[in-house]
């Protein structure tokens, strides 16, 4: 006989088996808004790291495009969640400061302006300490650019 992980108490029958641990049936359920796994449909369960499951709803929540409950990578801008293709779409007229070309994947706001992530860091100024990258703030003093902490070593 054997344990549900969720509850501790012992499985007569009908036991649901995920990542090698057993649960009751009605024990499977997402730990934000309470909806079984099994019973309700609400997808496969994403665990979290006190061993309890979240759904895709509660996780990623709902695209800002589409409305579909986000499952995979989830891209955000201006605080609302995309699917990654969705997110392509939004962003379709945002160009790239660095390269001109269209915002698709991953990319960084800076003041105010939109960059890809690798043109960005690629376009990064680099420290007049350190002479390393300087992805994020930044101190400027008589045109020479410093990481914050190199700047305050000086």
């Amino acid at each position: 006989m054997s344990t549900c992980a969720a509850c501790n108490q012992s499985i007569d029958s009908g036991a649901a088996s995920i990542a090698d641990k057993k649960y009751h049936q009605d024990c499977l359920k997402c730990v934000t808004c309470s909806k079984n796994f099994l019973r309700d449909g609400i997808g496969s369960p994403f665990p979290r790291p006190d061993g309890t499951f979240e759904c895709g709803s509660c996780r990623h929540g709902q695209c800002g495009k589409c409305g579909n409950i986000i499952t995979s990578a989830v891209m955000t801008y201006e605080g609302v969640s995309y699917h990654k293709e969705c997110y392509d779409e939004v962003r379709a007229n945002d160009k790239c400061l660095v390269c001109g070309e269209n915002i698709t994947g991953y990319t960084i706001t800076f003041e105010g302006q939109v960059y890809h992530k690798e043109c960005y860091e690629n376009a990064a100024p680099d420290c007049a300490i350190c002479k390393q990258k300087i992805v994020g703030t930044r101190t400027i003093l008589e045109g020479n650019n410093y990481h914050p902490e190199c700047y305050e070593k000086k």
